[in-house]
């Protein structure tokens, strides 16, 4: 079987400032837009586009979808993570307010997640069975999910079997592109590999 092409990217800059921006849906601005489109314009042909139902993913991939003739599916598990009462909050405001509680997050988000927030086991375990069943239905295909940073580098850290404190060591900035490739052999286990993380269309070469 030819091996499954997967890319991830990231939706670009945002409306809103600088929040804390999990379910809140924000539209990407004029200019991260053109940020996504332009990655999106130097993939190769692909069979389909998978996306977060959010709008700073959907409606750019869903636009790209159209111009290319290809599907594009809307999975709710590729959302991104929720942060409870601090959701749709200024950062700063958040700062201000509750400065203990924000540097234990920022310090240790899995023992110190927001009040009423998805924790980063769940986030994790929600995220793993949906690119699980992404593999799967796309065996031997080529396509690109469209994405947040935190459900990236979710992904990123199940395929390379990193625990959960260090991800925000993963840079993942707005409208970046990573590539992994699932290979397949007849009675053995799916091989995944990063090909690229935060590189352009051509790099696998």
């Amino acid at each position: 079987m030819q091996p499954t092409s997967i890319y991830l990217l990231r939706h670009g800059a945002c409306t809103g400032g600088q929040i804390f921006r999990g379910r809140t849906d924000s539209p990407c601005t004029p200019e991260g837009f053109s940020q996504m489109r332009a990655t999106l314009d130097s993939l190769p042909a692909l069979d389909g586009v998978i996306s977060s139902p959010l709008v700073r993913c959907a409606a750019p991939a869903q636009d790209f979808a159209r111009a290319r003739g290809i599907s594009c599916t809307l999975e709710s598990a590729f959302a991104e993570i929720d942060f409870g009462t601090w959701e749709g909050r200024l950062v700063a405001e958040v700062e201000a307010e509750s400065p203990s509680a924000i540097a234990a997050f920022w310090r240790d988000p899995v023992h110190h997640a927001p009040p009423a927030a998805e924790t980063l086991p769940d986030f994790r375990a929600r995220v793993a069975g949906a690119w699980q069943a992404l593999l799967t239905q796309w065996a031997g295909k080529q396509v690109v999910l469209v994405t947040h940073g935190g459900v990236i580098r979710m992904i990123l850290a199940e395929l390379l079997a990193m625990p959960l404190r260090p991800l925000s060591h993963l840079h993942v900035p707005h409208a970046s592109l990573s590539l992994i490739r699932n290979f397949h052999a007849p009675d053995q286990p799916d091989w995944p590999q990063l090909i690229f993380h935060n590189g352009r269309a051509g790099d696998d070469h």
